[in-house]
């Protein structure tokens, strides 16, 4: 019930302290009170502990899956750091942490698998006693994918990267004349290749709706999937 008796053997001043707080308790704004002790009497002494603040953090992923599909996630491994203290997002994508009332510097830090893109890393958040503050993240996978659509036929598409060089695929369409790339590092790219059957050519190019030169570049972006028909 959060109380204790001490005996004291003799009569005089006495320094009266707490220590051992169970975990989540704040301390006492009095955590050192000085009493006087006599004889056949007893003294009181109260410690009156603030209610904390409750801090909960949800943070979730958006990626493109192989379907050319955006979902969402949630988010393990992103760490909440404030005042010394860090809770790191489960498997849930939750964490928590209990603050005195204040106002506090806080910093994000991924600690977890691959690389995300995060909207923000650093920033302020206040906490009340004994009410919730939530801090919810939406961060995005470092990488995004090419969706292809091809009006007719079968064939196959490969992507070049501006800033390595470096070549992607070739991408298969299906019999609907659809295919989507690998999970491509955010950036620039441009259409290296495109392989069709002897019937077919390459007639007016796409990119999110708008007609574009088979060279022109085209952006890819972290967590989202560029259409090109």
């Amino acid at each position: 019930n959060g109380q204790a008796v001490l005996l004291c053997d003799h009569a005089g001043a006495y320094a009266i302290a707490e220590s051992g707080l169970p975990e989540g308790v704040l301390p006492a704004e009095n955590d050192s009170v000085q009493v006087q002790a006599a004889p056949g009497s007893a003294a009181e002494v109260a410690f009156e502990h603030p209610a904390p603040g409750l801090v909960q953090a949800a943070a979730t992923l958006v990626s493109v899956n192989a379907l050319g599909e955006q979902e969402e996630k949630p988010l393990a491994g992103l760490a909440l750091c404030v005042a010394g203290q860090t809770a790191t997002t489960d498997a849930d994508g939750a964490a928590s942490l209990n603050l005195p009332e204040g106002t506090y510097d806080a910093q994000l830090v991924y600690t977890g698998e691959g690389s995300v893109v995060l909207p923000f890393t650093q920033g302020q958040i206040i906490v009340r006693s004994g009410e919730t503050t939530r801090v919810e993240v939406s961060a995005s996978s470092a990488e995004g994918r090419i969706a292809v659509q091809a009006e007719s036929g079968r064939g196959a598409v490969r992507f070049i990267s501006d800033a390595t060089g470096e070549s992607y695929g070739p991408y298969a369409m299906d019999a609907d004349g659809f295919a989507v790339s690998d999970a491509l590092p955010a950036g620039h790219y441009h259409l290296e290749s495109v392989e069709l059957p002897d019937d077919t050519r390459l007639g007016a190019l796409f990119a999110d709706e708008r007609e574009i030169d088979p060279q022109a570049v085209i952006e890819v972006k972290a967590g989202q999937a560029v259409s090109v028909r």
